[in-house]
């Protein structure tokens, strides 16, 4: 690992140790938010994350806040300083990694535009098409629309499960629907409301329930606290290893660049969040929305 992916590390684990400290109270989460915001605007002026890297094993903690604007008072003590610096960098990190991502994307549509290709590959994961592990999502110019298209090994045969360029058009298999938030949204009513919407019953009452109850139960593979039902994760306990807060019976999934969405029939809550993030991003920043959001119940 070189010097940069580990400070890129410690920023990720700053970030994801800080929240789960600062969502326990309104209050210390504000001025946690706070804080971090204001030393990610003190960092607008480095460039890229090499540049990132260099600020941060040459600029001493307390000065870098003192220049933000943070008194070192404002800091509430149950807080750690270097958590808070470690997350601010991490924001930065992600800033400048998601500029340049676009950056290189208009490039890419740019240049395939001008030499008349139909399609353009606007993110590619793997070293070879043919061998896995590889991914790559294209866009066809003409319509805007994207594919994602995998190579994946076979486990008995040790053999690529498919090449990339066989011709096959739904590589993806379960992905590849399209949609909007306020589509999702009507859907995830329906299922809070046990299958009814605008007063036309779409699923089964009974089926509903078999659905989102728990069909796994203590087989391997499913992270503490959690089963999984036809369709949905079923949070089956509180506490443990998994550390969310929510209630037991809620149900939801989440998609792979960091979308997610929940059912609480308890607190008759719907959570929807829609966002396109980095791989080594998703998880953290749907664990801080669903912290956010429960931390907002106040009754």
């Amino acid at each position: 690992m070189s010097e940069r992916e580990e400070l890129e590390r410690r920023w990720r684990l700053g970030e994801e140790r800080l929240y789960p400290v600062a969502t326990v109270r309104p209050d210390l989460y504000e001025a946690v938010i706070g804080i971090v915001r204001s030393l990610v605007d003190h960092l607008q002026s480095v460039p890229d994350v090499d540049a990132l890297a260099v600020t941060y094993r040459t600029a001493s903690r307390d000065a870098e806040l003192a220049d933000a604007g943070v008194s070192l008072a404002e800091i509430p003590p149950e807080v750690d300083r270097d958590l808070v610096r470690d997350a601010a960098y991490q924001v930065r990190s992600r800033e400048l990694r998601q500029r340049a991502a676009a950056e290189r994307t208009e490039t890419a549509i740019r240049r395939a535009k001008a030499a008349g290709e139909p399609t353009v590959s606007i993110w590619s994961e793997g070293q070879q098409e043919l061998w896995p592990p590889y991914r790559r999502v294209e866009m066809a110019l003409a319509s805007g629309r994207a594919v994602a298209v995998s190579t994946t090994m076979d486990p008995e045969t040790m053999t690529p499960r498919f090449a990339v360029n066989d011709g096959a058009k739904y590589e993806s298999g379960g992905g590849g629907l399209l949609g909007t938030t306020e589509d999702y949204l009507r859907f995830s009513l329906a299922l809070a409301n046990g299958g009814v919407f605008q007063g036309k019953r779409i699923i089964g009452r009974k089926t509903l329930e078999f659905m989102t109850a728990d069909h796994v139960g203590n087989r391997p593979g499913r992270p503490d606290g959690f089963g999984f039902g036809l369709g949905f994760e079923v949070h089956t306990k509180l506490g443990g290893d998994s550390a969310l807060m929510g209630s037991v019976g809620e149900y939801g999934w989440s998609g792979a660049a960091g979308t997610t969405f929940w059912v609480d029939p308890k607190e008759q809550l719907v959570g929807i969040y829609m966002v396109q993030a980095n791989a080594e991003d998703t998880r953290f920043l749907r664990n801080q929305f669903r912290a956010m959001v429960q931390a907002a119940i106040a009754d």
